[in-house]
């Protein structure tokens, strides 16, 4: 049932390689499952035989290991955005620290990760079925608004339709944008989609809800995506 969750995660990859990121990935051999904190799960493998492209998730096709609260662990010299927001404090931390990011969720999220040509992926769900996806990988070549265009292109190989706004809140190192989608079935989703670069990390992260839902979800969404922080520096240089 996870083989849903985990072909997005294949497509989009995969879209963003076709579309010319793979040209500056290096492999990270240290970001495997073996290097990464207990929350990442199991690598995927390539669901061949599922062909399902949905905006949405029914239970079956969640990600199923519960997301564990690293706070303890979180790094003291993270690059957070500006005017980053205060979470609740059941909220739960997320952290790749082979990757070097970081962000918070609700309480009771899962979640799932996968390596597939030297781009990392997590995906997660929270318990109000909001779906998290964050790509990590290397490239210096590209700016912010290069990543946007990427993401725009991966969610229309799905067969989206995809409207993204301008950056807006930019940075040296963040940038965010709010999108709207129509899948190939009809649902229609609400997306915001941020941005960040270091040096030569590069982080995408889609935060959709469904369109009907999406006034209420809003300020949740915005919390997660306005949690993110990097813990290299960012772009910037500053720490």
């Amino acid at each position: 049932m996870k083989q849903t969750v985990k072909l997005t995660c294949v497509l989009l990859t995969l879209t963003l390689w076709m579309t010319g990121c793979s040209a500056s990935f290096s492999t990270n051999t240290g970001a495997t499952n073996a290097a990464k904190p207990a929350n990442s799960a199991s690598n995927s493998t390539t669901a061949s035989s599922n062909t399902t492209k949905s905006n949405t998730m029914s239970n079956s096709t969640k990600p199923k290991t519960e997301i564990k609260d690293e706070k303890a662990a979180k790094p003291t010299n993270a690059k957070k955005q500006k005017d980053a927001p205060s979470v609740p404090a059941e909220w739960v931390y997320y952290a790749d620290e082979a990757r070097g990011y970081g962000f918070s969720l609700p309480a009771g999220s899962s979640g799932e990760s996968s390596v597939e040509g030297g781009v990392d992926t997590f995906v997660a769900v929270t318990p109000d079925d909001l779906t998290v996806i964050v790509y990590a990988f290397k490239d210096s070549t590209l700016t912010k608004e290069d990543l946007l265009d990427r993401a725009e292109k991966a969610l229309e190989a799905m067969g989206e339709k995809v409207t993204t706004g301008e950056l807006t809140g930019e940075s040296d190192d963040y940038a965010v944008a709010d999108a709207s989608s129509v899948s190939a079935d009809g649902t229609k989703s609400k997306l915001k989609v941020l941005v960040a670069t270091d040096v030569s990390d590069n982080y995408v992260m889609f935060v959709r809800s469904d369109e009907a839902s999406y006034n209420a979800k809003k300020a949740t969404m915005d919390m997660i995506w306005g949690s993110f922080e990097m813990y290299s520096g960012g772009a910037s240089g500053g720490s």
